[in-house]
């Protein structure tokens, strides 16, 4: 089966997601313009050639004007009244109630009523938009391989938070995706980058499966580490029976006052 593959080997973020699809060769203006009908003009998306350890790789910078924070409401408003594909919508309206909720959570605090700090600036929005136009457009069934998440600390707005991030983790916990600590005491995997997998992938690997690829997308992130800092993105036909590991839902009950006959 044809798929997208994700390998966050040193995990993810929204820019890191866009930069790789890009690099797999989605139409750019296309997501300009997608990003166009949400933020106006007040975001522009520059595309740059990096090397992280000597691998090429597109890097996505993010222009954008300093619009204050923004209410999970106000986001929701501002995608809903873009001239968009409703597919586009629908799925970054998914992305931003899945941070919205594990915001909440973490924080105490109703999400009708969240401030959404960094994930409400122009940038984090330009970040969701850009990398569901360029999902959708592949048109594929997506997967993802273990995400490397980090450890230790990192400074935040809030104060020094453990990585990953509270709320990070308790999107993880919502979607299922496969993950692990480390390699890298970092923060490697933000909230933003852990919504759209969680609402796009389908299946977890632990490993790459056996696959066919076709075609290899590198998208580099802003700060350099000791190990590459860039996301895979693969468009590739799996195996069938090649998982490793597969998410799966079991819906039990027990009934104490029917007989086996009549429930046969």
């Amino acid at each position: 089966m044809r798929s997208l593959l994700f390998d966050p080997f040193s995990g993810a973020s929204g820019d890191m997601i866009l930069a790789s699809l890009i690099d797999l060769g989605v139409d750019l203006e296309r997501v300009r313009d997608a990003v166009r009908a949400v933020c106006g003009d007040r975001v522009e998306i520059e595309v740059c050639d990096v090397r992280r350890h000597g691998i090429a790789a597109k890097q996505v910078v993010i222009k954008a004007e300093s619009g204050g924070e923004r209410r999970y409401p106000e986001i929701v408003s501002l995608i809903e009244g873009a001239d968009l594909d409703e597919r586009i919508k629908t799925h970054a309206i998914s992305v931003f109630e899945l941070m919205a909720d594990a915001e909440s959570r973490v924080h105490g605090v109703d999400k009708e009523s969240l401030v959404l700090h960094d994930i409400g600036q122009l940038d984090a929005i330009a970040d969701v938009i850009g990398s569901v136009t360029a999902i959708l457009e592949l048109g594929l069934d997506v997967s993802s391989t273990r995400v490397m998440v980090g450890g230790g600390f990192f400074e935040h707005h809030h104060g020094t938070l453990p990585s990953p991030a509270p709320a990070t983790l308790e999107i993880l916990r919502r979607s299922g995706l496969l993950f692990g600590g480390g390699p890298i005491e970092s923060e490697l995997l933000t909230p933003t980058g852990a919504a759209i997998l969680g609402t796009f992938v389908s299946r977890s690997f632990r490993y790459f499966p056996h696959a066919k690829i076709h075609k290899i997308g590198y998208g580099a992130g802003s700060r350099d580490h000791n190990i590459p800092n860039v996301l895979r993105a693969v468009i590739c036909d799996l195996e069938e029976g090649s998982l490793l590991h597969d998410a799966v839902e079991l819906l039990e009950t027990t009934v104490d006052d029917i007989t086996g006959e009549v429930l046969g």
